[in-house]
């Protein structure tokens, strides 16, 4: 057994061994795969390979995964040389065909192939050998080995929590994270691959999944990287975590995660918000280093490589309090500090201050000019190369934060150290941050002071962190954080808010006991130190599950032997119900109760609670069940009943109530009476009622249980004194439609002699057109008073008219028919209630007999006829007369026609109609004529012409003339008319045509050819037509005098340039036109010495040099001229040869320079050089100046500067300077719109303007910046307020306290700081001089006195002047006023209310100024108090035991100075009329026009009873309250009135106090009550099979048709025979009635039982017809069709109906019988609503009703109806693809099967049919693949219904491409482009040799030589080729024998072997000349090789794609 392990140990030693050590030759040929031993030549590791030898060795590594290595230990061969010698070729691959390596040979260590590695799939190196029959060498030893080659690995991480929208995680601390590593394998090997993760705080953990959390906050970077099992790495896959980061300052609220309840229960809801103060305090906190924004990137730069320096002042977007002030604007320092009291001019951030210098403080600037300090330190970012200092306003209102931050600034002396910090300033809440990075200490320097924290603008006030102030020094830091918090008074208001937005707490905890799901929303409100609210708010959403079980309390108790059950939450209960019983209404054994009143527990453990005793309160029951407690509450408040008993004692507008009961309560009507009465509701007092109405008052009284009692009162009644008056000549005659035995008179004496009889009321003596006011007055118990006017009739008013003029007829006699009616609208004014008559005499006119007719003709001209107005209303008439002339018209000639030559040939032109008049008048004076575009213009004489005249019809127009006296006004005229003829003027080419010759001999003339132009000049017209001549000037040509009489040879007269001018004349119209033609002589081009081109050495300043605009001097060089080129040239050589151009702009190269220029002609090609200097001149060194300050005296930050002030400073001596100054740097820059002074700076409190310091020499300027200063002036009150003293004596003169004035002077300014002073003029008051010293007892010297203020500040000397009047005031002279009278109000108790300021006016004799003021008693006015406070509505009253009315006030007058007089004012109130208000409604029925709701009444016939037998009252009558109440348009005619609303109309009586005035207003209604209705009824048609005529008929069926919508209960109706039965009421007909004849008309009489109006009349037909029948046999009719291919497939179609006729008829005459159809039996048996003959089914199946009606005669009505169904078969249903992609022309390449489409439908039910584009039947199969492409059509057939349905599809043919390519750009161009282009039916992409793939078939900047273009289809059908050559030359070539770029040859010349290509050194010299086939030069001349250098060459060749000959030269460069 031991020997037998031995030999086993042995075997596989040496098996071992013989692997280490195994030896491959090349000779063995073959693959071998292996990746041990060594590879020989054929000699093996100690011989030589053999002569001739040719092998070739594959070596492959042992699996797939690894590739082969071959590590060459030695190499020796035989050279190749020339061809011939040993060499070993390697390939990369497992043949021969593989890449060639290369090729290795010789004895030299470089010849050896070193290390060879395999970069292929097969991981194998081919091998191949050759020698020769030469000597041998030893050959090689190679050593071989295998790897394997890294897949690609990449790593990315996923996580939960997930990253936020910046790819970060953000968590709270301790809060874990799950970290997922993602791996990617590209070799799809993920075995043993280790994951590592590096959580940068330390703790580095491996696995693909990993858990961790953070306990310090901060920014972690957490890493992953992956390992394979090969030890491959993957890319460092990275995230970002932020743990426990401070919350953002910006405003927020958090209400807490959503909470999920089982059963209600109390909630405690908690919200987190940023509390926020006003930042007058602030709190310093340290916060989490997690800056919220990278200290790299933000978008502003600040100070770029600037040290010390402050940044340009910036604006704030954002309102930003800082110590209470707002702030917009802000500055950048670039030693880490920002401050807000910016200043433009100060640009110098100070960095000098010591451990001494804390925050805060004002000094040094270092620190004392900053605001926050995040921290300050001197840093240098002038020496510092990264980013440096930027900021940037990030977020969105109201969230924005200004983030400035300092990144890797240098330390300054320390260089080596960086620091980086931020600061972050968040809108709305004016949180500060800052975040320290990094902040080292530089002890070398100030010995590293540094700061952290924030100041106010004074230094007075600040915060800093502990331990980070100047004193603490030297600090360093890293990654440190503060929050600075204003925690002023709060600005922020909390609120909880319900789901319904309503407020339930402000407390942020607060209890909540939620009963179902609900929402909380935590709400807190930012208010801005603008004022602004910013509102942010966030929701809680709390389920709360369904309890188990439902609580709900009802309260029960007895009444009246019922259980009253109440189920509300608040119940009212009086305590007689007692006791009552609280149900809770839930039973169970397990439940445990408890009740609460007032949350003081019963200790009652039932389900139910008895309550005894009238406890009010909350009652509450807690169940306990089903382990939830659910709760009801229930609130009950008890009372007692009260007495409500009172009475009432009626008044004739209502009644006056008593309380007997308990008072207090309130009254109203039980009833809305509809008359306008109303009730007080506190007195119970009715006012305003009718005469006679009775009204239903109810009395509640208003305690804890109140009770109501309710009585009846009835109001009395009022006389009716109506009466009418009928307007007479004289007067009017009276009808008393009332009360008769009154008596009339006039409301209004006259004062005309009018009389009226007191009895009769007849008026008689009056005037014409007079009004009279009578007023009758009944002598009844109740009396009243009515009013009517009537106005006198007068006679017509009429106009004397103009005489009547008309034209003689054609008998010129003067005598003429004519109407002279046409007078009578001028006569009567246009009154139609005017007759005229014409009379021959005044006689007849006056009698009015004797009329002449309408159509009179004269007897005389001229001649006087008369006329008699009517008026057809009251026959007055009036007379006037009529003057009568007839006018003869003018004689004229007829004229010629006017022609005119149109030049723009549009067929108008302009007419000189005038020029006819003297044809036309044949010498007659005094015509007028006109001319006229219309016969009926010129017949009415409107719309002359005036002036020229532009005819409107094209070509031919006819104007119409009129010619009438001008002596004699009359319309006669005589009319003629004229033709306008317009005819075109040649169309010629108006552009000027041109000539040209050179100028051989420069003197400019030249020999011409004029008819070249000939053809350009007609333009198209036919030159027989035309005559042509030419002209020297244009006046020649057109007066077509002097023509140029050689116009074929005509030398120009005119040196160089000459115009001639051309005429072209119609031959027939004579017309003309001219044109011109330029004769031009070329000569050279004039060139201007142009001014040498100066510069200011604005660029780098001192260096002479800057960039020229060369084309500035092209103006003066051309001089206006145009058409020259020019171009410049530093050499007159390169001038005249044109090469060698210089552009601008152009760098000067000494200074001064000249350079050259070249003007050439662009058209004629002649050219002209000249010279041009270039000069650089210095630029001005002014001084930076000092600020200019002056007071502000309103203190605006605005006032007027002297902006020269410093104008010496500036210029500091330099020569030739003037200065300028602007308000912004551009205009200065450009010099425009400069500032002069005195100037109003526009910019507050500090302004830079921009100073212009200019050389007067040269122009160069420089800019410097002036700040202006405005320094605060002291402040006055814009106007101080006058003294005013109350002087008793009247002499103007009194003493004043002056220093009363002195507070309001100050105001809050320092009296230590600023003097005041009071000065008795102006300029003692400027001065300072003569102060007022008495300002206590100051006695004024007039009156009114100025007082000047002076008010000086003491520390800048600014004074402001303000002024102040001392007036000494009288008091107001007032005049006693009379008593105000007022009538009383609706409560007739002597009080009323009273507008006293109605008497202001009176008292202060109109002065508005003074002020008047009431007052009860003498005491309270002298006193001044207890003033009437509201004077408009003051109610009298009864005063210190004086009575109520009359009433005397007390009233003082106060003038505008204050000053005081007294007087008194009584008031007295008036009593009211005290009519009847209950009048009856006076009612009529509708029998006058029925309908129309109005009727004639007498509304007087109440009024006696309404007056009631009251002396000194009248009534009048009123449509309307307001008008009643404001006296305004009475009813005129009472007794004859017409209710103007319909059917109901209520009437306002005013009973006035003819007296007083006062007046009361009672009401009745005056009803119209309708007739009945007679609704219409058809005929009664009974329908007999074979009818007799005879039938039964029920009357009583039709009596609702006849009434209709009227209630059968209130109507009579009855039926006869006859009118007048119906009439009458006789014969009433009983039903069932026959009829008597057939047919029988039958009448109806309909009384209103209610109102007793009847209607009657002829009520309907009753007849016998025969009947119809419809679908007499039975059998159900119905219509099948299929569905609509057209429309949805759904069931529903359009159905002929009339197919079903024949069904329907069953045999019936369809000439007798109409069939309809219906969609519903209603319908069918209305007959409304028939369906249409073509009908879309509304269901399927669908249920139609038909109709059928018997037309035997027009008169049948018969019918019978029956029913039919409709269905509609649905179509197969199948879809296709809109279109389908099928390839077509294949050629093998295609990367997609064939397309198929299919019918997916049952083959068993349908059948199939494809008919392709060709309209042919193409399949019956279901599917089927295309043939074409195109449009085809699938059909699909149901067998069973036969219904077919068709569906369309595209086929969208796609093809293999035809490529066409060719090279667009020439041969050797600079860039190389080919263009492809795709021939086929598809989509296609392009490919340029192995390049990517693109749309376009454009290759751009492609190299030399042949290049393959493929082009696929991108729907996968194939692809094609095309190869294209490309010649160009390469730029260099390496003739180091290396096999690469060895020579030099052009490319792609060989497809042009009859080229010529010659090779030249740099001077020109021959050196080769290379055939096209060639391989190249080798870069030797003569065997010898040349230097390494640029050559030349030359090349003739054909340009390719042409047949042209082309020459081409360029360089290339040998290298060696």
């Amino acid at each position: 057994m031991i020997n037998k392990v031995k030999i086993f140990f042995w075997i596989l030693f040496l098996f071992n061994y013989s692997l280490l050590s195994q030896e491959i030759l090349i000779s063995d040929g073959g693959t071998v795969n292996t990746c041990f031993g060594t590879f020989y030549d054929s000699g093996g590791p100690n011989g030589v390979y053999g002569a001739n030898e040719d092998y070739t060795i594959t070596i492959c590594p042992e699996n797939d995964a690894q590739v082969v290595e071959l590590d060459f230990q030695s190499f020796t061969t035989q050279p190749v040389q020339n061809g011939n010698g040993d060499g070993l070729i390697i390939y990369n691959g497992d043949n021969v065909s593989a890449e060639e390596i290369g090729m290795f040979s010789g004895t030299s260590a470089s010849s050896s192939p070193g290390f060879i590695v395999a970069d292929n799939p097969t991981g194998c190196l081919t091998i191949q050998f050759f020698s020769n029959g030469a000597a041998q060498a030893s050959g090689w030893e190679a050593t071989i080995s295998c790897f394997e080659p890294c897949q690609d690995v990449t790593a990315s991480i996923d996580s939960n929590p997930g990253v936020n929208v910046d790819g970060s995680i953000e968590v709270d601390l301790d809060q874990t994270i799950d970290f997922t590593g993602i791996g990617g394998f590209s070799g799809g090997n993920a075995n043993n691959a280790t994951y590592e993760w590096n959580l940068d705080d330390g703790t580095i953990l491996f696995g693909e999944n990993v858990q961790h959390s953070y306990s310090t906050a901060g920014l972690y970077n957490v890493t992953l990287l992956i390992t394979d099992y090969n030890d491959c790495t993957s890319n460092i896959a990275e995230v970002q975590v932020i743990a426990g980061a401070t919350t953002p300052g910006n405003p927020y609220v958090s209400a807490g995660d959503d909470i999920n309840l089982e059963c209600p229960e109390l909630v405690q809801l908690s919200a987190d918000f940023l509390e926020i103060g006003e930042t007058d305090l602030y709190e310093v906190v340290e916060i989490a280093f997690v800056p919220p924004f990278p200290f790299q990137g933000l978008s502003n730069s600040v100070n770029t490589n600037i040290d010390d320096a402050w940044d340009s002042p910036q604006a704030l977007p954002f309102d930003f309090c800082f110590f209470g002030n707002l702030e917009q604007q802000f500055q950048v320092g670039s030693n880490g500090l920002v401050r807000f009291d910016v200043n433009a001019g100060d640009s110098t951030n100070g960095w000098a201050f010591s451990n001494g210098d804390n925050i805060p403080t004002n000094s040094p600037d270092a620190i004392g000019e900053g605001n926050i300090f995040s921290p300050v330190h001197d840093i240098n970012p002038a020496s510092s190369d990264g980013e440096e200092i930027r900021w940037e306003i990030i977020g969105e209102y109201p969230n924005r934060v200004l983030a400035v931050s300092f990144y890797n600034v240098e330390m300054y002396s320390c260089g080596d150290l960086l620091a980086t910090h931020m600061i972050v300033m968040y809108e709305t809440t004016n949180v500060i941050d800052i975040y320290i990075q990094n902040k080292p200490t530089c002890n070398s320097w100030q010995g590293g002071v540094a700061a952290v924290g924030i100041q106010n603008d004074s230094g007075t006030q600040g915060y800093v962190p502990p331990g980070r102030n100047s004193s603490d020094s030297p600090w360093t830091t890293q990654e440190e954080a503060w929050r600075f918090t204003p925690v002023g008074e709060s600005i922020i208001e909390f609120e909880w808010l319900d789901l319904n937005g309503d407020v339930i707490s402000t407390e942020s905890d607060f209890e909540v006991l939620p009963t179902e799901t609900t929402s909380y929303t935590a709400k807190v409100t930012y208010t801005t130190c603008t004022g602004n609210p910013i509102v942010v708010e966030d929701e809680i959403i709390i389920n709360v599950e369904e309890p188990p079980f439902n609580v709900e309390s009802v309260v029960e108790y007895e009444e009246d032997g019922s259980t009253i059950i109440i189920e509300d939450d608040v119940i009212e209960l009086c305590s007689d119900v007692l006791p009552i019983l609280i149900n809770s209404q839930y039973e169970s054994e397990t439940a445990s109760y408890e009740w609460y009143l007032d949350g003081q527990i019963l200790g009652v453990n039932d389900s139910f609670l008895n309550i005894t005793s009238a406890q009010t309160g909350v009652y509450t029951v807690e169940v306990y069940d089903q382990d939830c407690v659910v709760s009801d509450v229930i609130r009950i408040n008890f009372g007692d009943p009260n007495d409500s008993s009172f009475e009432l004692a009626a008044t004739c507008d209502g009644a006056i109530a008593t309380v007997t009961g308990l008072p207090g309560g309130s009254f109203a009507f039980a009833d809305a009476p509809v008359d306008g009465a109303v009730i007080d509701p506190d007195t119970g007092t009715i006012t305003g009622g009718s005469y006679g109405s009775t009204y239903n008052i109810e009395y509640t009284t208003n305690d804890a249980c109140p009770s109501t009692s309710i009585l009846e009162v009835t109001t009395l009644v009022e006389d009716d004194s109506s009466f009418e008056l009928a307007a007479t000549c004289d007067g009017a005659i009276a009808t008393v439609t009332g009360l008769p035995g009154g008596s009339f008179a006039f409301a209004y004496p006259p004062d005309d002699g009018a009389v009226i009889d007191p009895d009769t009321g007849i008026i008689t003596g009056g005037n014409y057109g007079s009004d009279y006011q009578i007023n009758y007055s009944t002598n009844g118990p109740c009396p009243t008073s009515t009013t009517e006017t009537v106005t006198v009739n007068t006679p017509p008013e009429i106009v004397n008219p103009t005489p009547l003029e008309v034209c003689d007829d054609n008998i010129a006699d003067g005598l003429t028919e004519m109407d002279l009616t046409i007078k009578n609208s001028e006569i009567t004014n246009g009154n139609p209630n005017y007759s005229v008559s014409y009379y021959f005499s005044e006689t007849n006119a006056l009698d009015g007999v004797n009329p002449l007719p309408a159509n009179y003709t004269n007897i005389s001209n001229p001649q006087t006829v008369y006329v008699r107005v009517v008026d057809i209303n009251t026959n007055c008439f009036a007379t006037t007369t009529l003057d009568l002339n007839v006018i003869t018209a003018p004689s004229a000639n007829a004229p010629p026609t006017l022609e005119y030559c149109d030049a723009d040939a549009d067929g108008f032109g302009v007419f000189n109609l005038s020029q006819l008049n003297d044809f036309i008048s044949d010498g007659q004076t005094g015509l007028t004529i006109t001319y006229h575009e219309t016969q009926a213009d010129a017949e009415n004489n409107v719309n002359s012409i005036i002036g020229e005249y532009n005819n409107i019809n094209p070509y031919t127009q006819t104007v119409f003339i009129r010619i009438e006296s001008s002596t004699v006004v009359t319309d006669c005229a005589t009319y003629l008319d004229v033709l306008l003829v317009v005819n075109d003027v040649p169309q010629i080419n108006m552009e000027s045509s041109s000539l040209e010759v050179c100028d051989d001999d420069t003197d400019g003339f030249g020999l011409f050819d004029l008819s070249l132009s000939n053809e350009e000049v007609l333009n198209g017209l036919d030159p027989s037509e035309f005559t042509i001549t030419y002209y020297e000037n244009a006046e020649n040509a057109e007066n077509a005098d002097n023509p140029i009489i050689t116009p074929f040879a005509y030398t120009n007269i005119t040196a160089f340039n000459q115009t001639v001018w051309v005429r072209v004349e119609n031959n027939t119209t004579e017309c003309y036109n001219t044109s011109s033609i330029e004769l031009t002589v070329n000569e050279l081009p004039v060139l201007t010495q142009p001014d040498p081109l100066n510069l200011c050495d604005y660029n780098n300043p001192g260096d002479e040099v800057e960039e020229f605009t060369l084309e500035d001097s092209i103006g003066q060089v051309l001089q206006g001229q145009t058409g020259i080129g020019i171009t410049f040239y530093e050499t007159q050589e390169d001038a005249d040869n044109a090469t060698n151009p210089i552009a601008s702009p152009y760098t000067n190269t000494s200074n001064a320079q000249t350079i050259y220029l070249r003007g050439e002609n662009e058209i004629t090609g002649c050219y002209s050089t000249i010279t041009l200097d270039l000069r650089v001149n210095p630029i001005p060194s002014p001084v930076v100046p000092d600020p200019i300050e002056e007071c502000d005296e309103d203190n605006d930050g605005f006032t007027f500067f002297n902006v020269e002030d410093n104008e010496v400073d500036i210029i500091n001596g330099e020569l030739d300077i003037v200065l300028s100054y602007y308000e912004t740097t551009t205009n200065a820059e450009n010099a425009v719109d400069p500032i002069i002074s005195p100037y109003y700076n526009i910019v507050p409190d500090s302004q830079i303007i921009f100073v212009r310091a200019e050389n007067i020499v040269t122009g160069c300027f420089t800019i410097v910046e002036q700040e202006l200063v405005t320094i605060p002036s002291p402040e006055l009150p814009l106007i101080i307020e006058d003294i005013v003293v109350c002087d008793d004596d009247y002499d103007g003169i009194t003493v004043f306290d002056l220093s009363q004035r002195d507070e309001d002077i100050f105001g809050e300014q320092s009296t230590t700081d600023f003097g005041l002073t009071y000065h008795e003029t102006l300029i003692d008051a400027e001065t300072g001089e003569n102060p007022i010293v008495n300002t206590t007892s100051y006695q004024n010297l007039t009156n009114p006195q100025t007082i000047f203020v002076r008010l000086e500040d003491l520390n800048n000397d600014c004074v402001s002047i303000g002024e102040f009047n001392l007036i000494v005031a009288l008091p107001p002279v007032i005049v006693q006023p009379t008593a105000l009278e007022e009538c009383d109000d609706e409560v007739a108790d002597e009080t009323t209310e009273f507008d006293l300021t109605v008497k202001n006016d009176e008292i202060t004799a109109g002065n508005i100024d003074w002020e008047v003021i009431y007052y009860e008693t003498q005491e309270d006015a002298l006193a001044g108090t207890n003033a009437i406070e509201n004077p408009e509505a003051y109610t009298n009253t009864a005063v210190a035991g004086n009575a109520a009315n009359p009433q005397t006030l007390h009233v003082a007058v106060v003038n505008i100075e204050g000053c005081i007089a007294y007087t008194t004012l009584t008031i007295r109130v008036l009593p009211n009329p005290t009519p009847s208000t209950d009048a009856e409604d006076i009612e009529l029925c509708d029998y006058d026009n029925p309908g129309d709701q109005i009727e004639v009444f007498d509304i007087t016939i109440n009024e006696a009873y309404i007056i009631n037998g009251e002396l000194g009252v009248s009534a009048a009558y009123y449509e309307s309250l307001e008008n009643a109440t404001d006296e305004i348009d009475p009813i005129a005619n009472p007794t004859t009135y017409s209710n103007i609303e319909l059917g109901q109309q209520t009437i306002y009586v005013r009973v006035t106090n003819d007296t007083t005035g006062c007046f009361t207003i009672v009401t009745f209604d005056i009803i119209v009550n309708p007739l009945p209705d007679i609704g219409d009824v058809p005929d009664v048609i009974a329908c007999e099979i074979n009818a007799d005529g005879f039938f039964d008929f029920d009357l009583e069926t039709v009596t609702s048709e006849l009434l209709g919508a009227q209630d059968p209960a209130n109507f009579t109706v009855t039926y006869h025979e006859t009118q007048e039965d119906a009439d009458n009421g006789e014969n009433v007909l009983v039903s069932p009635y026959t009829n008597l004849t057939n047919p029988q008309q039958l009448f109806v009489n309909i009384t209103n039982n209610l109102t007793g109006c009847n209607i009657t009349g002829a009520g309907f037909n009753i007849e016998v017809q025969e009947a119809a029948i419809a679908n007499g046999d039975g059998v159900p009719a119905e219509l099948i069709i299929c569905d609509d291919p057209n429309t949805a497939n759904d069931g529903f179609a359009q159905f002929n109906l009339t197919d079903l006729d024949t069904q329907i008829l069953d045999g019936q005459d369809p000439v007798n019988f109409t069939v309809t159809y219906y969609a519903t039996i209603e319908d069918a048996e209305a007959s409304t609503n028939p369906l249409p003959t073509s009908f879309e089914n509304t269901s399927n199946p669908q249920t139609i009703f038909v109709r059928v009606d018997n037309d035997t005669t027009v008169d049948d009505q018969c019918y019978d109806i029956t029913d039919a169904t409709l269905l509609v078969n649905l179509l197969p249903e199948f879809t296709l693809e809109d279109s389908y992609m099928a390839c077509v022309d294949v050629n093998g390449t295609e990367l997609i099967g064939p397309t198929v489409m299919l019918i997916d439908l049952p083959v068993n039910e349908y059948t199939f049919e494809w008919i392709n584009p060709m309209g042919d039947l193409e399949a019956i199969t279901a599917a089927h693949t295309p043939l074409m492409g195109g449009i085809y059509t699938a059909v699909a057939t149901d067998i069973l219904t036969g219904c077919r349905k068709e569906v369309t599809t595209e086929v969208i043919p796609s093809s293999p491409a035809i490529v066409e390519a060719v090279v667009t750009t020439l041969a050797f161009a600079e860039e190389h482009v080919i263009e492809a282009n795709a021939v086929g039916s598809g989509d296609y992409e392009y490919r340029l040799d192995d390049g990517p793939w693109q749309l376009d078939g454009t290759f751009t900047d492609v190299s030399p030589g042949e290049h393959i273009v493929t082009v696929r289809d991108l729907n996968g059908c194939g692809i094609g080729t095309k190869s294209v050559l490309v010649i160009d030359y390469p730029r260099f070539f390496t003739p180091n024998g290396d096999g690469y770029n060895d020579t030099w040859q052009i490319i792609g010349i060989d497809t042009r072997p009859l080229s010529t290509i010659y090779i030249f050194d740099r001077y020109g010299k021959l050196l080769k000349q290379l055939s096209p086939l060639s391989e190249g030069w080798d870069g030797t001349f003569n065997g010898k090789p040349l230097p390494a250098t640029d050559y030349w060459f030359s090349v003739k060749y054909e340009e390719p794609g042409t047949e042209i000959i082309k020459t081409f030269r360029a360089h290339f460069s040998l290298k060696r």
